[in-house]
């Protein structure tokens, strides 16, 4: 700071720095320390302030002096600092939980990461559960084998079986029927012969209860002989349908074994499958919730950019403008030591002159005494 005193013309000129005038009627000097006062203002005139030129709204309205006297709150003094922020450097308020904001981003990162490594684990098989799962598919892949090959044999031997029993059928019915046309033949015999005999009526009376025992004895022993190849083919046939209701019944209960390991399996599946499908969903909810938060610090960060390229602006303006005064500072301050070196030099004129003057009035007046 600059200062201007003036000083009499018997006083000691000051050194550079302060400039001075040669007066007889003035002497003005600077002011002392212990005479200066900031201005003080009372907490009522304070929160007036805070209210009309920082906090806006309900927090203004919600402001009181015991927020602020005799124990001021941390917490609206926060406010205030941050309020004040805003007004000054036009920051809003998400610039200041842009720290939180990159922490829940970290966070949302590592929940990702973990997910992720969920899903490998689920994807891989324990080492400890391999060994029992392998044997459970080898167990499972060998009974599926044995059954479908007993399955195969027992319908092979059954097909055999039935066709057997069926050309046996076949050729009983075959006899039958030639039994049947000899019988037909018999008769037409007997027709023939009747009317060839005729003179004894006794013999032919005998012959014919002869040919009848004959023929019934002939029918009896082979129909008794077809019952009896007929119920023995049908037992060996009811034997073959048990044995085939049995291997029926024995399948049933190897398929719904098999049902059952496999329902097992399916559903352990179905549940991994649903646990991945979760855990997919969480990833995308979390990939969506990331891509936000990371467009919002973009954002921020841009905004951030502009904000320090206007600090900066403000920065080299302000340098200008200190180099500017620096440089008005330094011409004045030339422009003064020359102004002093012109005094210095008046002065030392002046004195030159009083002393001549003086020595010449000495002279006078000793001329004039003489």
């Amino acid at each position: 700071m600059l200062t201007m005193v003036l000083y009499p013309a018997s006083k000691k000129i000051p050194p550079s720095g302060v400039c001075t005038c040669t007066s007889n009627q003035f002497d003005l000097e600077t002011p002392k320390m212990e005479t200066l006062s900031f201005p003080r203002y009372n907490v009522a005139e304070i929160v007036v302030h805070i209210r009309n030129k920082i906090l806006t709204g309900a927090d203004g309205k919600n402001l009181s002096k015991n927020d602020l006297s005799p124990n001021p709150k941390p917490e609206v003094l926060h406010m205030i600092y941050m309020r004040a922020l805003q007004i000054v450097y036009g920051i809003r308020l998400e610039h200041f939980y842009m720290k939180s904001s990159v922490d829940k981003m970290q966070q949302l990162n590592t929940a990702h990461q973990e997910a992720i490594m969920k899903l490998e684990r689920l994807d891989s098989v324990p080492v400890e559960e391999q060994a029992e799962f392998k044997q459970l598919s080898d167990d499972i892949q060998e009974l599926q084998q044995s059954l479908n090959q007993e399955f195969r044999q027992k319908t092979i031997v059954l097909q055999e079986g039935n066709s057997q029993k069926k050309s046996d059928i076949s050729e009983k019915t075959k006899r039958l029927n030639e039994l049947k046309l000899s019988v037909v033949s018999l008769k037409e015999v007997q027709e023939s012969l009747k009317t060839k005999i005729v003179d004894s009526p006794e013999k032919l009376k005998n012959y014919k209860e002869k040919m009848k025992d004959t023929v019934q004895k002939l029918k009896n022993s082979r129909s008794l002989n077809l019952e009896d190849k007929i119920e023995s083919d049908e037992s060996e046939l009811k034997k073959l349908k048990a044995e085939e209701n049995s291997f029926k019944r024995l399948m049933i209960v190897k398929k719904e074994k098999l049902a059952t390991a496999q329902f097992r399996i399916n559903k352990k599946h179905e549940d991994v499958k649903q646990y991945k499908r979760t855990v997919i969903e969480d990833c995308n909810k979390v990939q969506e919730k990331r891509g936000a938060v990371y467009e919002r610090v973009t954002t921020i960060n841009q905004e951030i950019q502009k904000i320090k390229f206007g600090i900066q602006q403000l920065k080299d303006a302000a340098e200008r403008e200190k180099l500017k005064s620096q440089e008005i500072f330094l011409s004045l301050k030339a422009a003064l030591e020359k102004y002093h070196e012109g005094i210095e030099k008046a002065t030392e004129d002046c004195h030159t002159k009083i002393d001549e003057k003086t020595a010449e009035l000495k002279k006078k007046m000793f001329r004039m005494s003489t």
